[in-house]
């Protein structure tokens, strides 16, 4: 599906600060603050990010691809048969316990993100 890119402020600020993280902090005090950051990020970000997510299963699919979420939680969201509000909850639960233990996957949970929206210019 061909998606039309449009804005939203409030994404494109999500994406850019996922982005701005360090990806290989010079110290463990350093790793320590890239966590809490990336944590802090999605949790002030979580009601735009969960509106930007507008095929959760096909998100999914991708991050699975990614090796950011495990083929459970993937055959989670894409079976559900509820409706898209479940899905989505679901995949955001998965990732905030993704990204508690590793914080780069922020920024390939942003990029995938980047992907799968109409609400971003991101990436032009």
């Amino acid at each position: 599906k061909a998606l039309v890119p449009s804005t939203c402020p409030e994404a494109e600020s999500f994406f850019t600060m996922a982005e701005a993280l360090d990806s290989e902090p010079s110290s463990d005090q350093d790793e320590s603050s890239q966590a809490q950051k990336a944590k802090e990020l999605l949790q002030q970000h979580y009601d735009t990010v969960f509106q930007v997510i507008l095929y959760p299963k096909t998100v999914a699919m991708r991050l699975y691809k990614e090796k950011v979420i495990s083929e459970e939680t993937m055959d989670k969201v894409t079976t559900l048969k509820s409706d898209v509000v479940e899905q989505k909850l679901e995949l955001l639960r998965a990732i905030r316990a993704i990204i508690a233990v590793d914080h780069n996957m922020l920024k390939i949970f942003a990029s995938v993100l980047k992907l799968y929206t109409e609400s971003t210019k991101i990436g032009m």
